[in-house]
């Protein structure tokens, strides 16, 4: 008889079978365990529990909820509490049949129809766009109806305020003739989260400029909000440095019919604008028939023109005179240097201008340190004698249209 001799067992095999023992005792000490939780354990404590109420039970009063009724009509309608069964939650809702027929009943004897703008016109039910261009009026001024619509901005009352012949003129009365200074705050719709900081939080007589390609609801509310507003008019610079030049560009090698083309498209969406301003355009601005044939196409536009600080030597004031066309030049760049000391120093010269000349003009940039230094600022600006006013009021003073006081002499009485 043989003797037999048994062999090692194979790796794999014992590998696999030491791994599915151990998977099948696992299994079985957490089925233990399920097992024994669910017979002697307690289900309310069996976690984190969050009690959400829609009211109080033991307090009567209603629950503070959100309104959500958008429409003016509907929040100026009077929810009144109707009759509900004893026991019954109370959630502060009117039956939205109650709450209709109390907006119907607000609205039906004045109510006028609602239209949408399009184009920048007004379009009623019933009504074409075309229908509206061919009557040349904007139904909005007479309805109303538009949330937020403007159709007059003043500071005074109406039998004190002066009545200006350009509908984007914010009026301005100075019946005491106090010395006037304006700021150009620009650069408006790079950043349009800093743009609506700059339009809400700045005084309503601080004009607004803003870049070529802003979008024209930043433009609409800022008139909405009061501003006088500008467009920011590209025009060539001797040096650009690393910055690319924007393509509707006013250049002097450019054809008369290609700068007319690039202003139509600058000023193309636009809404609501007083004039232009460029924040540079040294080479463009000393070309004279260059000049010529913008300013000419401006006048006819019956816009304005107004010189940044950081623009000197131009030759558009004398070719502003000729047309008849409202030009003012800025001295001062409040922030150069965007710090709250360089801009209360250059605030500070802008003061002391319109004390010896009598009107002084500024410019800067929306900057959220320049938005808060101009704002604290304009506050304090009245005690001193001084009033702030839109760009549109120095380019009046210029002209001599408006009552200014100006300084004969230092130290000397002011004469009106």
């Amino acid at each position: 008889m043989g003797n037999g001799k048994s062999g090692d067992p194979a790796p794999f095999r014992s590998g696999l079978l030491h791994g599915f023992l151990s998977v099948v005792s696992f299994a079985g000490i957490a089925a233990f365990a399920g097992a024994a939780v669910h017979i002697t354990g307690d289900p309310g404590e069996a976690g984190p529990s969050v009690v959400v109420s829609l009211f109080d039970a033991d307090d009567g009063r209603p629950a503070n909820l959100k309104n959500r009724f958008t429409s003016p009509t509907l929040l100026a309608a009077t929810i009144t509490e109707g009759p509900r069964n004893e026991g019954e939650p109370n959630l502060g809702v009117a039956d939205p049949n109650t709450v209709q027929a109390a907006a119907d009943t607000a609205t039906a004897p004045n109510a006028q129809p609602r239209g949408i703008r399009i184009n920048g016109k007004t379009v009623l039910p019933g009504q074409s766009l075309s229908d509206v261009e061919k009557s040349g009026s904007d139904q909005s001024a007479n309805t109303g109806q538009i949330a937020g619509q403007i159709t007059t901005i003043s500071a005074t009352p109406p039998e004190e305020e002066t009545t200006p012949t350009n509908p984007n003129v914010r009026p301005f009365d100075n019946p005491e003739g106090k010395p006037i200074v304006a700021l150009v705050i620009g650069g408006l719709g790079t950043s349009y989260r800093q743009s609506q900081i700059a339009i809400d939080d700045l005084p309503e007589e601080v004009t607004l400029s803003f870049v070529p390609d802003a979008s024209s609801d930043l433009l609409r509310k800022a008139r909405r909000q009061g501003h006088e507003i500008l467009a920011e008019l590209p025009m060539e610079a001797h040096s650009t440095g690393r910055t690319r030049p924007h393509q509707n560009t006013l250049t002097v090698t450019a054809t008369k019919d290609e700068n007319a083309y690039r202003l139509r498209a600058t000023l193309r969406n636009k809404p609501g604008i007083y004039g232009v301003i460029s924040y540079d355009g040294s080479k463009f601005v000393s070309s004279g028939h260059a000049v010529s044939a913008v300013a000419s196409d401006l006048a006819q536009r019956d816009l304005a023109f107004i010189q940044h600080a950081n623009l000197n030597r131009t030759i558009f004031e004398t070719h502003a005179d000729s047309l008849d066309m409202d030009y003012a030049a800025a001295t001062v760049n409040i922030d150069s240097r965007p710090e709250s000391g360089e801009i209360e120093r250059a605030l500070l010269a802008l003061e002391s201008t319109a004390l010896e000349t009598g009107a002084a003009l500024g410019t800067g940039f929306a900057f959220p340190m320049t938005v808060d230094v101009v704002r604290d600022w304009a506050t304090h600006l009245e005690d001193k004698g001084i009033k702030l006013a839109p760009v549109s009021a120095v380019a009046a003073a210029r002209q001599g249209l408006i009552q200014t006081t100006q300084l004969t002499e230092p130290g000397q009485p002011a004469q009106n």
